[in-house]
């Protein structure tokens, strides 16, 4: 990797290189088993996902990921590639109830395409105004916080 891209994430985020060394180590070796090539950025972008979760956060997500829960399998094999911070959010607050509303918006013809990451990335406050009430389906909102667990 060149060291112009290590030094610019040194300087904007200097709390991934300044964790435990052991850490460090087992964290970088995990991305490269996910196939992230080192000598690119996004490899460092998924060091950074995965430096902000804990172990066992990322053992459960990776599980249910790996398995294949429902369409989540298809957004782990989007985050590899594209947006590998995505990774660090909770499965069952954020993933699966988002991924459940866009299959839900999908299947009912009401979107025909949409970014994962973006729809991922929206604060809840934007997520509930730009996905959820703007079509007017009260039953949507209720799938929403049925799949959080509310």
């Amino acid at each position: 990797m060149p060291e112009s891209i290590i030094m610019a994430k040194l300087v904007v985020q200097p709390r991934i290189f300044a964790r435990n060394r052991d850490k460090f180590r087992r964290t970088v070796e995990e991305v490269k088993k996910l196939g992230f090539n080192s000598s690119k950025q996004l490899f460092l972008i998924a060091l950074q996902a995965l430096m902000q979760i804990s172990k066992s956060t990322w053992e459960r997500n990776s599980d249910a990921f790996s398995n294949g829960v429902g369409p989540m399998k298809i957004f782990f094999l989007l985050l590899r590639t594209n947006f590998p911070a995505l990774l660090s959010y909770s499965l069952q607050r954020r993933l699966i109830p988002r991924g459940s509303i866009v299959q839900a918006l999908l299947s009912k013809g009401l979107i025909e395409k949409f970014n994962v990451c973006s729809v991922m990335m929206y604060t809840e406050k934007e997520f509930l105004q730009k996905i959820v009430t703007c079509y007017g389906d009260s039953c949507l909102l209720k799938l929403y916080k049925e799949k959080q667990g509310l």
